[in-house]
């Protein structure tokens, strides 16, 4: 057991611990979101729009604080600025009393996150030797999502016991994302190596992203492809409900999903310090695709479950791979901008991905949606597979 650990730092370990309790905060609030819209007479078109500019907003978020870390030569405080501002948004959805203002919140919630991924992530890489750099990311997407498996089963129990009393989850949430904040601040140490010399540190810009070798830019462009076919996970859960899933019963669906995803990632990312992120990479684009189809075509409940299941196999592969190969492909001195980038550009397509699947939904059914995502996604594959395998 000790050695499926070997050569994961102490950073890594304190990351993942943070990322695991603010993913608690986050998903006690996540699974029930689309039902507290529908009591503020808000539907799929509106869960699109919030998610679409939420994930936006992180995205642009992404893109800044990478920069911005590279040209400091620091990660910690931007990544504490990032955990604060989300832990600060949390028990704010408590006193929303229309769907604007749950917008709002959601973005500072997802503002926090685009702010402290990409440093996040650098300092990560910067920890990890080359060998355990798959390991690594793996191990923190697992705990990162062991989060998101514990808060919908509080979710689930709250729920119940405070009699669908929403807005006494949205308070509860607090606790553990103010928690993982104090892990950052007394715990996460800098890295020395970060510090970029003086005279690299003053030339990074948007310029140094020409430094970026040509397989990075298709990588890039495959990843923005398929993020305009990934809309929101919300949209699982209202075809689950939509299938005759009880309301009371879906956090347990979107409990299942990141199970899978939990038990998926640091498997995937072993397995991409062996054979190569990419390869890993497009089987994940591969299973969203089947996903998406069976989705489209579900007619009961075990079978969106299933579905459901397997979308957590293709979130725990993208969710990781997409770091291991932004960090592998990119020069280390402006890991971080390359890593926002990569967040930025696919996050950016993240609007209109969740706002076509709401349009599609209401106005025609939800078996369009997602057969809108099965189609962008074979594209994206397409891409990815033609530009790494041409000499």
């Amino acid at each position: 057991m000790l050695k499926l650990f070997k050569g994961i730092k102490r950073n890594v370990v304190v990351l993942g611990l943070v990322s695991c309790l603010t993913d608690v905060s986050t998903e006690m609030i996540f699974p029930l979101l689309p039902l507290f819209l529908a009591t503020l007479g808000a539907g799929a078109e509106i869960l699109g729009l919030i998610e679409g500019i939420a994930t936006s907003a992180a995205a642009f978020f992404a893109f800044v604080s990478g920069w911005l870390s590279d040209k400091m030569g620091k990660r910690k405080p931007i990544i504490l600025g990032g955990y604060s501002l989300s832990a600060v948004a949390k028990p704010l959805f408590a006193l929303a009393a229309s769907w604007p203002q749950v917008l709002i919140f959601r973005f500072a919630d997802r503002t926090g996150k685009g702010l402290r991924g990409a440093p996040r992530d650098a300092m990560i890489a910067d920890s990890t030797p080359r060998k355990f750099r798959g390991k690594s990311f793996g191990f923190h997407r697992a705990m990162d999502t062991l989060g998101a498996v514990v808060g919908p089963a509080i979710a689930f129990i709250a729920v119940s016991a405070f009699h669908d009393d929403y807005r006494t989850v949205f308070w509860l949430s607090a606790i553990p994302a103010f928690i993982a904040v104090a892990l950052i601040v007394f715990l996460v140490r800098e890295q020395k190596q970060t510090r970029a010399p003086k005279k690299i540190a003053k030339s990074v810009s948007l310029k140094t992203f020409a430094l970026l070798p040509k397989k990075y830019r298709y990588f890039v462009l495959s990843t923005t492809l398929f993020a305009l076919a990934n809309f929101t996970a919300a949209f699982l859960l209202l075809r689950a409900n939509n299938l005759g899933i009880d309301a009371t019963a879906i956090p347990l669906v979107y409990l299942l999903y990141n199970i899978v995803y939990l038990l998926a990632a640091m498997p995937f990312g072993i397995l991409s310090d062996k054979i190569g992120g990419v390869r890993v990479l497009a089987a994940g684009y591969a299973a969203f695709a089947i996903a998406s189809v069976g989705l489209a075509l579900a007619s009961n409940a075990l079978t969106a479950v299933i579905f459901i299941a397997l979308f957590g196999l293709f979130t725990a592969a993208n969710d990781t791979m997409s770091r291991v190969v932004s960090v592998d492909l990119a020069p280390p001195k402006i890991r971080a901008s390359a890593l926002g980038l990569q967040q930025a550009l696919a996050g950016a397509a993240a609007l209109p991905a969740s706002v076509i699947a709401g349009v599609l939904w209401v106005t025609f059914s939800p078996a369009a949606a997602f057969a809108y995502g099965a189609c962008v996604s074979l594209i994206a594959l397409a891409v990815l597979a033609y530009s790494f395998t041409r000499k």
